[in-house]
């Protein structure tokens, strides 16, 4: 066969190779949506500059802005056991950040400055006067850079499971990451993404978010996490490059001190977690540590009770 006949034959083959991995993107998202779990929780939508953001707006009173762990699995959805109950004191505002739930997922960079930039303009744009947060996980830290430039738009700050501040400190990847240019990709990319965050992939990060102690992750919780990390078809790979890039990462240590009104809330059984809020008191004498009894990771969604208990007695 001549060199024309084997780049023919090579090109057709490949031509049918990404229409095979094409069409198996387009069905694992229709799979992973299917369930139709979270869409309950798709609510009103507010215009940022990169995307539209979801957000839900329920009760009265002082308000109160939720602010889910940064992942693409996530959602305000990790919120929906404390939801109704916190809107009985207060306006709560929870959104999708970009990139997550049913929020856009846009071809971007996503770093520490654009989740930050989200709660300001949120705060001054869709509430309108000053604001409790309650944030998690990676949030945690926006939050702080947040009110540390903006205070006169956020009041209480309560932190949830915070990441370490070393952890958050460490520098991002290189420029040109591999990691960052395989999930550029617009066929192949997706298809690593879909194949990282199948049923497996999210049960192993419900098992991971949760902890050793809590290895009973149930198939609702599974499909809740996929389902948000597929909505809206396959750009989530963008936040997820973003991620494992640790452009999302940030130096909060200055931003922590001299905060008021400051609160952490862990469960007693992370253990790991009392060093990290004592971190984080060292560097801002005047923080507050709550711990609840009893009760592992992600306190607000698998411990709902314990959480509330220790939220609404703080005074």
């Amino acid at each position: 066969m001549s060199f024309t006949g084997k780049a023919i034959k090579a090109g057709v083959i490949g031509g049918l190779t990404i229409a095979g991995i094409f069409a198996a993107n387009k069905h694992l998202t229709k799979k992973y949506t299917s369930v139709n779990k979270t869409y309950e929780y798709n609510g009103f939508s507010w215009n940022y500059p990169q995307g539209k953001i979801n957000y839900l707006k329920r009760g009265q009173g002082k308000p109160l802005l939720l602010l889910h762990n940064i992942s693409v699995y996530s959602s305000c959805y990790e919120y929906s056991k404390v939801l109704d109950r916190l809107s009985e004191d207060h306006t709560v505002y929870a959104l999708d950040f970009l990139g997550c739930g049913h929020s856009d997922k846009p071809e971007m960079c996503y770093t520490a400055f654009t989740f930050v930039q989200i709660i300001y303009m949120f705060i001054n744009e869709i509430i309108g006067e000053e604001t409790d947060i309650i944030a998690s996980g990676l949030s945690c830290a926006y939050a702080v850079m947040a009110k540390s430039n903006f205070s006169d738009k956020i009041g209480r700050l309560t932190l949830v499971d915070p990441v370490s501040i070393s952890a958050m400190a460490a520098p991002p990847a290189a420029a040109g990451s591999l990691k960052k240019d395989v999930f550029n990709l617009p066929v192949t990319g997706s298809f690593f993404y879909n194949m990282l965050t199948s049923e497996t992939g999210g049960r192993a990060y419900a098992r991971a978010l949760f902890s050793s102690s809590d290895r009973d992750v149930s198939r609702e919780t599974s499909d809740i996490l996929c389902e948000s990390a597929h909505i809206g078809g396959n750009g989530g790979k963008y936040l997820y490059s973003s991620i494992k890039n640790r452009f999302v990462y940030v130096d909060i240590r200055k931003s922590l001190k001299d905060l008021e009104d400051v609160n952490i809330i862990y469960g007693s059984r992370e253990t790991t977690k009392k060093k990290v809020a004592s971190n984080y008191r060292r560097y801002n004498k005047g923080i507050n540590i709550y711990v609840a009894p009893g009760a592992g990771a992600v306190p607000h969604y698998k411990y709902p009770a314990e959480f509330l208990t220790i939220y609404n007695n703080m005074g």
